[in-house]
């Protein structure tokens, strides 16, 4: 009667010696990645600095899409700036200055603003691509990132794969078990 219990207990065996193993296996990755920290954190920095420079970022803030998207944001400024602010500042302008003359000016410094901007945010992401070293960045937040949350993400990462392997060695198991009590059965 026992022998049917065979592929059960070495399921429960598999999945029992499959857990301590990856278990050990991770706690190990664990402690060589908290002690190689520093070296692959300038290697990941040198990585980024390789693939992104802000080059790439300042090239995007230039592109034209990009500043259109702004354009009703600046309109809505000059909108609430001429009807509001100009007017509580300089109260004598609303008796001099109709609405549609506000609207002309306003359509004059849309167009000033537009000739102007793409010049302004050039200028700034050339600045910013001069200034900026991403690898040095990363480099940095990786070393100083604790170590708990760094472990709490290889758990997150990892924890579907243990999981994997806890269940390949219970399937492993309850084949071997399964084959153990055939041949008890037969012979």
């Amino acid at each position: 009667m026992i022998v049917y219990f065979l592929p059960v207990i070495s399921a429960i065996i598999g999945w029992i010696v499959f857990s301590i193993a990856a278990n050990m296996i991770l706690r190990q990755a664990k402690e060589t990645l908290q002690k190689r920290r520093p070296e692959l954190a300038a290697k990941l920095g040198a990585w980024v600095s390789a693939e992104l420079n802000a080059g790439d970022i300042a090239s995007k803030l230039k592109d034209p899409n990009q500043l259109k998207a702004v354009h009703p944001l600046i309109e809505h400024h000059l909108d609430s700036f001429l009807k509001v602010k100009l007017q509580e500042k300089l109260p004598v302008i609303s008796m001099f200055v109709s609405e549609s003359m506000l609207e002309q000016v306003k359509e004059g410094m849309i167009e000033e603003i537009e000739l102007l901007l793409p010049e302004v945010i050039s200028k700034y992401a050339d600045s910013l691509s001069e200034k900026m070293d991403f690898g040095k960045i990363v480099t940095n937040k990786l070393s100083a990132y604790p170590a708990e949350k760094l472990n709490s993400l290889v758990d997150a990462a990892i924890g579907k794969e243990l999981n994997k392997i806890k269940m390949a060695g219970a399937i492993g198991g309850l084949v071997i078990g399964l084959v153990n009590m055939l041949l008890v059965l037969l012979f």
